[in-house]
């Protein structure tokens, strides 16, 4: 799944190959999850990732683990929050981290 937004995760400033870590490998999960959750465009991500699931990979600071944990009722909180973290970019509140 292509991010259909540009985030953190897009920019080229980072090896794709970051976003993949292996299970077991919890130093690299952090450093993808700390990326993901400082980006503006987490909420986005994680309700496409929910909508669309991956199997592997850091999406919206979750780990594939976490991500099939996750209730209706949370799914419906990330909609929500990803539908506001929209319009605060439309609004140009929001940019990506450095």
């Amino acid at each position: 799944m292509a991010a259909s937004h540009p985030g953190t995760c897009t920019t080229g400033r980072y090896d794709p190959e970051m976003w993949f870590p292996l299970p077991g490998q919890k130093d690299a999960i952090e450093a993808a999850r700390d990326l993901c959750i400082a980006c503006p465009r987490r909420w986005r991500c994680l309700a496409d990732v929910l909508a669309n699931p991956q199997r592997d990979g850091i999406w919206g600071g979750t780990t594939p683990d976490e991500r099939k944990a996750i209730n209706r009722e949370t799914r419906e909180d990330i909609e929500r929050a990803a539908a506001k973290e929209g319009a605060r970019e439309r609004e140009g509140l929001a940019t990506v981290p450095a």
